[in-house]
């Protein structure tokens, strides 16, 4: 059976404001939970799923914390430039192309 994380972002601080349960549930005990479903399930990979949003999570900074969270580890990762979209309440616009470019 294949994992999907929702991460959308590198660090606990930005990660605390973006996805919430992180305050009970931090980026290093999430990992190792990770990490130990991946050694039970005989090293398939997991996928680490990470919406962009302009100037709030797509900074160089940031891709390099995510590659040191992952460095080395069994880990996808699919990098999705949001897509504002009527009626949200997230005020966050779609990153430059360039931002993403230099990510990947």
């Amino acid at each position: 059976m294949a994992l999907a994380v929702s991460l959308h972002a590198p660090n606990d601080e930005l990660r605390n404001d973006l996805v919430p349960i992180n305050r009970r549930h931090p980026i290093e005990e999430l990992l190792a939970a990770c990490w130990h479903y991946i050694s039970a399930q005989n090293g398939r990979s997991i996928t680490f799923e990470y919406v962009m949003l302009d100037g709030v999570n797509d900074t160089p900074s940031h891709a390099r914390q995510l590659a040191r969270l992952l460095r080395g580890r069994p880990a996808k990762l699919n990098l999705i430039p949001f897509n504002h979209f009527p009626g949200t309440s997230i005020a966050a616009r779609r990153p430059r192309s360039s931002c993403v470019s230099a990510i990947f």
